[in-house]
């Protein structure tokens, strides 16, 4: 199954070129990676803690190992993104048996986008890889009673949020969780404390790096009142447009990065006020915003491109609306009495969501929802069976 997974995506990156365009995401992680390799630290020109800084020292270390291709770094992402199919089967078993994560990971193997995403210079195959591991580390230390494997969880999500920053709403979530097995709030309250220090201890030298640097306290980065403001403003979309409100000063050098600072707080201060003066339109942005995180992607199919790009997207719809149907339809009518134990899915999907109801919503932010819903997915189509069977 793993050796399965790790040849689509190779052959995946060997017949599709990268495509790094200027300014593009994949273009600002490798330049900042090869910054950091030249010795000048984390930065994005004027930037100083703009992105998550994981990712960018992933592909540095990369670099510094085998030299500045980024085929390296794709091959890289191959290897985790098939060692995160094993870790669906893993989850999958923990929750309901063997049957249902052998199934699992054979959908996560062949699912389009995850095989896609393997060959972008992107945080999405390394973020999906950290939160399946800590995810898988919660259910053992749970089952197994053993402390080691909460500290790891604990580690593994905090090096996830230094790689998507929405890694914390699910951490935050995983006290829920607790909750709903024990039915005790203060043996969740004991056994969640244990993973979110060790996450906390994890972040925080990133966060003494960034008071030392500005002065100020950046728990991670400075992109979240952005994306924010972009999310909310009279001309918001569901989609990314970049925009900032009258008086930001972007990008700009200005000593201990306080520019960077400044135009993130104005754009909380605005986005605020937006929302205050315009309920309404702020209520219907987020129900667009919703359907284009959670809704089946009808609008990326066209035929007005190659066939070969039709086909992927046609697959890919097929794909997302089977997964779809099962995850959120039939499992909880097949599950009415044990739904209980599809909570750790649902809570992950729901929690790496939250971010973008509020913010901005693509398909790619949907990408670290694909293994949870395939897990439910699965689980729904081994339950059809055996009911067949019997």
């Amino acid at each position: 199954m793993i050796i399965f997974a790790l040849l689509l995506r190779l052959v995946f990156i060997c017949l599709v070129s990268p495509d790094i365009i200027l300014g593009s995401d994949q273009y600002y992680y490798n330049k900042i990676a090869k910054g950091i390799l030249a010795g000048e630290g984390y930065h994005s020109l004027n930037l100083l803690a703009y992105q998550p800084p994981l990712f960018a020292y992933f592909i540095a270390l990369i670099y510094s190992l085998f030299g500045s291709s980024i085929y390296y770094v794709l091959f890289a992402q191959a290897i985790l993104g098939s060692i995160s199919c094993l870790l669906i089967y893993w989850i999958a078993s923990e929750i309901s048996g063997k049957d249902t994560g052998l199934l699992a990971a054979l959908i996560a193997a062949g699912y389009l986008q995850l095989i896609r995403y393997s060959s972008e210079l992107l945080s999405e195959t390394l973020f999906i890889f950290l939160i399946l591991t800590a995810v898988l580390a919660v259910l053992i230390s749970e089952r197994r009673a053993n402390n080691f494997m909460a500290v790891t969880a604990g580690v593994l999500f905090g090096l996830a949020a230094l790689t998507r920053e929405v890694a914390l709403f699910p951490l935050l979530g995983i006290i829920l969780w607790y909750y709903w097995i024990s039915r005790d709030m203060v043996q969740a309250l004991k056994k969640w404390s244990m993973v979110f220090l060790f996450a906390i201890l994890t972040i925080l030298p990133w966060t003494v790096r960034n008071y030392l640097v500005f002065h100020s306290l950046v728990p991670i980065s400075t992109s979240g009142g952005i994306n924010f403001y972009i999310g909310n403003n009279e001309e918001a979309t569901a989609e990314y447009r970049f925009v900032l409100p009258s008086g930001a000063i972007w990008n700009k050098f200005s000593p201990n990065g306080r520019t960077e600072i400044e135009t993130a707080r104005l754009c909380y201060r605005e986005t605020i006020k937006f929302i205050r003066d315009h309920p309404k339109t702020f209520f219907l942005q987020t129900a667009r915003r919703v359907y284009q995180l959670w809704g089946p992607p009808f609008y990326k199919v066209s035929i007005t491109g190659s066939k070969s790009e039709l086909a992927f997207r046609l697959i890919w719809l097929a794909q997302y609306l089977l997964i779809f149907i099962l995850s959120f339809i039939l499992v909880p009518f097949l599950f009415k009495k044990e739904i209980g134990a599809w909570t750790m899915p649902y809570l992950m999907i729901l929690l790496l969501s939250a971010p973008y109801f509020f913010t901005l919503a693509s398909s790619r932010f949907r990408l670290p929802l694909i293994p949870f819903m395939v897990i439910l997915a699965s689980g729904a189509l081994i339950r059809l069976y055996k009911n067949h069977i019997r």
